[in-house]
């Protein structure tokens, strides 16, 4: 039946309803904001968003490595998902499904790792109870002394 159309009094109607869900907003720790080695992981946290039963918060982890660049070598640095080949950079998953706004996440550089920047970066998916998602946030930055 198209929308719109009427029916008699008594006739079964199937209603959907659908929620439109915002990106949230970050709030903390502050884009750009730094921690000195040996300081617990920062907890992370975002406004609210109306209508969202759940979120994912997506946490990379900047990860460099030694390219050879004939006739010498080069830093590059990547944000990268997960443990590189060896888990060096991570002691945590980097994927984390809560209904929190201020979830409690360790993600811990592994100490004297050379392949780990320090640099974090994170964002968060808001998710309604049907499992659709709204726009993620955009990401915010932090950096870990690592060295």
């Amino acid at each position: 039946m198209a929308e719109g159309t009427e029916v008699k009094r008594g006739t079964a109607v199937n209603i959907v309803v659908a929620v439109t869900l915002t990106g949230p907003g970050l709030t903390s720790p502050g884009n750009g904001a730094s921690f000195a080695k040996g300081t617990p992981f920062p907890t992370l946290t975002w406004q609210p968003v109306p209508g969202a039963a759940y979120y994912l918060v997506r946490v990379d982890t900047e990860v460099c490595e030694l390219v050879l660049v004939y006739p010498s070598f080069e830093i590059d640095c990547k944000y990268r998902i997960g443990t590189v080949p060896g888990g060096f950079h991570t002691t945590s998953a980097t994927m984390v499904k809560t209904t929190s706004v201020t979830p409690q996440i360790v993600l811990k550089p592994r100490e004297g790792a050379f392949l780990h920047s320090g640099k974090v970066r994170w964002q968060v998916t808001p998710f309604d109870d049907l499992d659709g998602d709204g726009p993620p946030s955009g990401y915010f930055t932090f950096q870990v002394t690592v060295q």
